[in-house]
């Protein structure tokens, strides 16, 4: 038996309207970018059509390709949110112990290591959603167990090299 909200997201599937909503976000992030870098000037008229451009390009994507980014950024979005939740959660534990917890993160996490990090992390979420796919316009499709070494190396690198700031700190 399909529940109410089932059906509705269905529906909204079937109109687009997460294929709307990732154009929005896209627009957005987009302008964001190149209001805060300043690489196309101060104009923000000039910032918001190039942005529009791009998110048009988006947009496009799944017509052009066959393949929907829609399915594949929900995974994204939802497995990172999983991540800045865990991280909240374990940075909340961590200051009942250690109250003085932002000075010794900003002590262990000068220069590149906290860059590394984020970058590890990134890449574990772009390969675990399928984003990585998207590179090959959906056509290739990576075995799981791939995947799943791949990750596994990833966060190991990062493991280690957390570990050894955290040694040398």
């Amino acid at each position: 038996m399909v529940s109410p909200i089932e059906e509705a997201i269905g529906r909204m599937i079937e109109v687009g309207f997460f294929d709307v909503l990732a154009f929005v976000l896209f627009l957005a992030i987009f302008y964001a970018i190149f209001r805060k870098s300043g690489i196309l000037g101060a104009s923000p008229i000039i910032n918001g059509a190039i942005a529009l451009v791009l998110s048009f390009f988006i947009f496009l994507y799944p017509f052009l390709t066959g393949f929907s980014l829609i399915k594949n950024l929900a995974i994204f979005f939802t497995q990172a949110s999983v991540w800045i939740l865990m991280f909240l959660i374990i940075f909340l534990l961590a200051s009942f112990f250690y109250p003085n917890l932002p000075q010794i993160l900003t002590s262990v996490f000068k220069g590149p290591a906290a860059l590394y990090v984020i970058i590890g992390i990134g890449i574990v979420l772009i390969i675990t959603s399928g984003l990585i796919s998207v590179m090959w316009k959906g056509v290739v499709a990576e075995p799981r167990d791939i995947i799943i070494l791949t990750v596994g190396i990833i966060i190991f690198i990062v493991l280690i090299m957390i570990a050894s700031r955290v040694v040398a700190g």
